[in-house]
């Protein structure tokens, strides 16, 4: 039933795209089939001269507006009901797994209150969604992409608060989005040569010129 719902939802919402951009070819078509019924209105409709026109116009006018106000609201309501889909979508998940791909994960979904890791689990192809405060122990990243994302460098062997843990994870061909990565330098070292690419290190002090 929910299938079925979002494939109703999808075609309605290619109708009213279509009727959105081709507004004015269907007003034009429109206009010229209701012509010869106006016509045969001319004749009653002159006795009251030019404000039955204008009337006449001014109603037209606002059946567009109405039209085009309707199809709007309905859009607006269909692209609501999209990202509920997509929000429920991301939110159905189950942490504990060991295997995710092309998926759509919100990064919240793995944090665990006491700090424990996520362990040896596979990411492949997957949007990664933040903000988040990630701690990558032993993780390999292959391929991956970061979009508004930073590095901190930490010093060995203490605590950090408020992250989630990564321990053992593989990631490739995925893409983070608004992630800061809390790592010894050690570590990014080895993240830089096995991804070729990471975000902005933003720490200052002992980490150096990174």
């Amino acid at each position: 039933m929910a299938r079925n719902n979002r494939w109703a939802r999808a075609g309605l919402n290619s109708f009213v795209d279509f009727a959105i951009e081709h507004w004015v070819a269907i007003v034009s078509v429109l206009a010229s089939g209701s012509a010869g019924y106006i016509a045969s209105l001319s004749e009653p409709i002159a006795k009251y001269g030019l404000v039955a026109w204008v009337a006449i116009g001014l109603l037209v006018g606002l059946g567009v507006a109405a039209v085009a106000w309707l199809l709007s609201g309905v859009r607006v309501k269909l692209s609501q009901a999209n990202w509920a889909d997509r929000q429920a979508q991301m939110i159905a998940i189950n942490p504990l797994a060991k295997r995710f791909e092309r998926e759509r994960l919100k990064l919240s979904d793995f944090f665990h209150p006491f700090y424990m890791g996520t362990e040896k689990a596979r990411f492949e192809e997957c949007e990664l969604l933040g903000p988040a405060h990630i701690i990558l122990i032993g993780c390999d990243l292959r391929s991956c992409i970061f979009n508004d994302c930073e590095i901190v460098i930490i010093k060995n062997n203490i605590p950090i608060r408020g992250c989630t843990v990564f321990l053992n994870c593989f990631f490739e061909n995925s893409t983070f989005f608004s992630v800061t990565f809390y790592m010894p330098k050690e570590y990014f070292e080895v993240f830089k040569s096995n991804n070729g690419q990471h975000p902005p290190v933003i720490s200052d002090g002992m980490a150096g010129n990174l």
